[in-house]
């Protein structure tokens, strides 16, 4: 691995972060209401590791279960039971 391409996975890995901090705490859009906009701001989490692969995508796919509860999303509970559904 070339230490460009190091920058460029580190780069992806950061970015989802940085991205769920700039659009959940930055008010943006303003009409918002804050757990619609936390959950837009996940989708563009998992949607830029998704697309990077910067993650598996197993580890991707399970951040709705840690940061639902933590944003007052829904809670623990109910989001788990998304997961245990057989569909």
């Amino acid at each position: 691995m070339t230490e460009a391409q190091f920058f460029r996975d580190k780069l992806w890995l950061l970015g989802g972060p940085v991205l769920f901090a700039l659009i959940a705490l930055a008010g943006f859009p303003a009409d918002m209401p804050d757990p619609a906009r936390y959950t837009l701001a996940l989708t563009v989490w998992m949607a830029l590791w998704w697309v990077s692969d910067a993650v598996p995508m197993a580890v991707t796919a399970l951040l709705p279960t840690l940061l639902f509860p933590l944003c007052g999303i829904l809670d623990a509970k109910e989001t788990s039971k998304a997961y245990a559904h057989p569909m």
